[in-house]
């Protein structure tokens, strides 16, 4: 049996905007065994039994006065039974269930039991129950600051829980202004093992890290924080900490104060900064994200680099992250990035959930993706995938413009194929310096100028034979939830009476915004998506998002997924009306969308 409830707390926009990130970008996927149950003693009552999985669980309160402990007690159809009793809470006693697999090696089922602490914003305290050898372990998780139970996520063949740091809440600002990289825990053997610095979790900390550039860009503290934090995760480190310089906020007054050793009751030394670049390296440092020392000099203004003459080597350094030498890449003056050299790759290839996350921060813009093309894989099979260009693409002082690139398998590595490597007159790895020497063609300069304040040394054009415009003929615009989307319709396919551009609402509490543009529909019902969801009404807690998926049309329903695998289904309800319904792993919405034009 299993009840399920939702309670939707008031956070603010940035660390809502992180928590959708974190919560939806980075979606998991449930075991096989996976129950959750949301008991309340208000809704359910003060006892209640449950059964999930083969286990006997009854969740009830213990009450002294106005304080109350939610307790959990578990037993086996054989009779291996514990009793975990949870926080205090202030009038109410209500928990959360997850039934699961979390160790497949040691432990034959894992219960995740949490109850909220009684905090103004945070957080969910968590212990996992895991029954090995005929006994149940217990282990702590820590807080949890997110709404239901963390799903377990499956990665390289394992189960991991995938948190926010809590230790960067009101570091660097107010709540409302906080943001977090990413704390990885696994559970193995009744222990809780933090392998956040694992480079297996890379693509992870990556989208986390894209996520959160976009806040620092805005100048906030707490957002540049988390973006260099996440950034010193894969190797990007350096790069990041140049764009903090640039970007943070240096009129904040928050109060730069830190306990460098805790007492019993009270901090027993603290520590102060004047500056926010001062205390967040002594911060990092602190909390095991970079070495001492690993920052020296990052403050300090490059100046501009050593004219080669044409046609000269030029070395650029590899890093080394795990057991691969990468090198960094600069994506449209906005993000660095690690790319491997792959000379068999026709093109610079990103992966599918990179690329998807780049379009949401707009470092990819809807006019940089020129149409599909198919690809033979090395098994002899074909896949379609989109193709774009990258408006500016940096190795070292390197520049080149409009570079043709695709869109690789998601999770998979950032490729530096042919429609790079091709531009220089000759490149060399030197595996024992470990460096990419480029021999550059003679004459080539870069055609766009250099920004404002920044140098760079002339760089070739990718030659292509037509490089994509600033405006796309045919290019429109529309305003969905109150943001500006273009789009181009193309009525040369089929339309089926869905082409065009509809707007509408979610049946959710909050009346999600909606908005669907279905640019084009091939002969075979491939359809060319764009979907759009937002706030509603000025202050609400939805943030704003862009999507282009591709949808397939037939029995009269427009069909696709968007990047978390939510299905979504439209079909006609009348005259320029289409009714929707969207389902996901928490739930299932309607909705309702009426055509614009």
């Amino acid at each position: 049996m299993m009840r399920t409830y939702h309670e939707f707390s008031s956070r603010s926009p940035l660390v809502l905007a992180g928590m959708v990130a974190l919560f939806l970008n980075l979606a998991a996927v449930p075991s096989e065994a996976d129950t959750v149950i949301e008991w309340s003693p208000e809704r359910d009552g003060n006892s209640q039994a449950y059964t999930a999985e083969g286990l006997d669980l009854r969740l009830s309160s213990a009450k002294a006065g106005q304080i109350a402990r939610p307790r959990l007690q578990i037993s086996t159809a054989d009779g291996v039974s514990t009793i975990v009793v949870g926080p205090e809470q202030a009038f109410s006693a209500g928990a959360s269930i997850r039934v699961t697999h979390l160790d497949s090696i040691h432990s034959k089922i894992d219960v995740l039991f949490g109850a909220f602490t009684g905090g103004a914003h945070c957080c969910m305290e968590i212990k996992v129950i895991s029954l090995i050898d005929r006994q149940w372990r217990i282990a702590d998780l820590g807080d949890w600051d997110g709404d239901g139970m963390p799903e377990p996520r499956p990665v390289n063949g394992k189960s991991v829980l995938v948190f926010g740091d809590n230790d960067f809440l009101y570091a660097f600002a107010p709540y409302a202004f906080s943001a977090t990289p990413l704390k990885i825990l696994k559970v193995e053997d009744g222990q809780v093992v933090n392998v956040s610095a694992d480079p297996a979790y890379k693509g992870l900390h990556r989208q986390n890290m894209v996520e959160n550039q976009k806040f620092c860009a805005q100048k906030s503290n707490g957002g540049c924080a988390a973006y260099v934090a996440s950034a010193a995760r894969i190797g990007s480190l350096h790069d990041a900490w140049n764009f903090m310089l640039s970007h943070f906020d240096r009129q904040s007054d928050w109060n730069l104060e830190f306990c460098d050793v805790p007492g019993k009751d009270k901090c027993a030394r603290s520590v102060s900064f004047k500056s926010f670049p001062e205390a967040l390296e002594w911060f990092l440092h602190k909390h095991g994200y970079i070495q001492a020392a690993q920052l020296p000099g990052a403050q300090e203004a490059s100046g501009p680099p050593v004219q080669a003459p044409a046609g000269a080597a030029d070395e650029v350094p590899l890093e080394q992250q795990g057991g691969t030498f990468v090198i960094p890449v600069r994506i449209n003056g906005a993000i660095t990035l690690p790319f491997i050299i792959d000379s068999g790759a026709a093109d610079v290839q990103i992966p599918a959930d990179v690329f998807s996350t780049l379009i949401r921060a707009n470092t990819i813009l809807p006019g940089d993706i020129v149409g599909r093309q198919t690809y033979r894989m090395a098994d002899g099979s074909t896949r379609e995938e989109p193709r774009f260009f990258v408006r500016e693409l940096r190795v070292g002082d390197h520049v080149l413009r409009n570079v043709p690139a695709s869109v690789g398998f998601a999770a998979g590595e950032l490729l530096l194929g042919q429609s790079f490597l091709s531009q220089f007159d000759s490149w060399t790895l030197d595996n024992r310096r470990h460096v990419l020497k480029l021999v550059e063609r003679s004459g080539t300069t870069s055609t766009a100028g250099s920004p404002a304040g920044d140098v760079f040394r002339p760089g070739p054009t990718a030659m292509v034979t037509t490089p994509p415009p600033n405006v796309t003929p045919g290019m429109q615009s529309a305003v969905l939830c109150g943001r500006q989307v273009n789009y181009a319709i193309d009525p040369s396919g089929s339309s089926t009476g869905f082409l065009g551009v509809w707007a509408g609402n979610w049946n959710n509490p909050g009346r999600l915004c909606g908005g669907l543009i279905v640019e084009k529909i091939d002969p075979h019902g491939a359809a060319d998506v764009i979907y759009v969801f937002g706030p509603s009404q000025s202050g609400s807690r939805f943030p704003w998002r862009q999507q282009q998926r591709i949808g397939t049309v037939s029995d009269g329903k427009l069909r696709f997924e968007d990047d978390q695998g939510s299905t979504f289904t439209f079909y006609s309800g009348g005259y320029d009306q289409l009714n929707a319904t969207f389902i996901s792993r928490s739930g299932r919405l309607s909705g309702s969308f009426q055509k614009s034009r």
